[in-house]
């Protein structure tokens, strides 16, 4: 059996952005990641995105992070 290959998914990340009703901006305050790069993030102009930048935002947003990595077909953490 093949395991999944992760690969970060922008568009993943924007839906659960706007899903939890938050601004970019609120993003940067809370995760401590500048507006600029989430927007970069979200547009999948940054796909190697640093573990630790991509912990911060799933953090902040409260999504398991391995959905946004694309190895988790449901958003929320423990599922």
């Amino acid at each position: 059996m093949k395991c999944k290959e992760p690969a970060f998914d922008g568009s993943r990340l924007r839906a659960m952005r706007k899903d939890r009703g938050l601004s970019v901006h609120q993003v940067q305050e809370m995760a401590g990641v500048a507006a600029r790069h989430v927007w970069r993030l979200e547009a999948g102009k940054r796909p190697n995105v640093a573990a630790v930048t991509l912990a911060r935002i799933a953090v902040a947003i409260d999504v398991d992070i391995n959905y946004l990595l694309g190895l988790n077909d449901s958003p929320w953490p423990g599922d």
